[in-house]
């Protein structure tokens, strides 16, 4: 579990920081008011899509895939971030392509998440551990924001969306070393 939550943890950041800035980020990068709200309600629908693709594919094999499903979304979002990163100043298109492909791995991981935070312990335990799981996203969620925003006020956007494909491709990392098996 405390490896789950570590994953949790590096991609709640990501998400926080891709809802939470997006907008800012367009905006400072000379995007209109407009290409910067498109670009958020494309990563929005985009979220709710993701959601169900990675869901499916990891309920795939009777759920034998659900480790390869959470480390790819965290590959996807790493390397959304990075073009996420260069798109911003290449125009409104670009932007609204890369925030899809950079929503698609880091918007779509918590139910796969939350559904192993629950596989992975007793049967009597679940809940409590989807909860334990879910406490975890939002508390981190919460104290995550404002150090996000005084990075970008420090460090600049193009250096804050490299943190955050970085922290993605850490629980990447992390999530590819989660054992496959369930506890017995």
């Amino acid at each position: 579990m405390p490896r789950l939550l570590a994953v949790a943890s590096c991609y709640i950041v990501v998400l926080q920081a891709l809802l939470t800035y997006t907008v800012p980020s367009a905006r400072d990068s000379g995007l209109s008011a407009f290409a910067a709200g498109a670009a958020y309600v494309a990563l929005n629908i985009t979220a709710a899509v993701a959601r169900l693709v990675w869901g499916r594919l990891a309920d795939g094999g009777g759920g034998t895939r659900r480790v390869q499903m959470l480390t790819a979304v965290g590959w996807v979002a790493a390397a959304g971030g990075v073009v996420f990163t260069v798109a911003l100043h290449a125009g409104a298109l670009a932007a609204i392509l890369a925030a899809i492909v950079f929503s698609f791995g880091a918007l779509g991981w918590n139910a796969v998440l939350y559904v192993m935070a629950g596989e992975r312990a007793p049967v009597e335990a679940a809940g409590r551990s989807f909860a334990v799981a879910a406490t975890v996203v939002f508390v981190v969620s919460g104290i995550c924001t404002p150090p996000l925003g005084a990075l970008a006020d420090h460090a600049g956007w193009d250096a804050f969306w490299v943190v955050t494909a970085t922290l993605a491709a850490a629980g990447a990392l992390v999530a590819v070393r989660l054992p496959r098996a369930l506890p017995g």
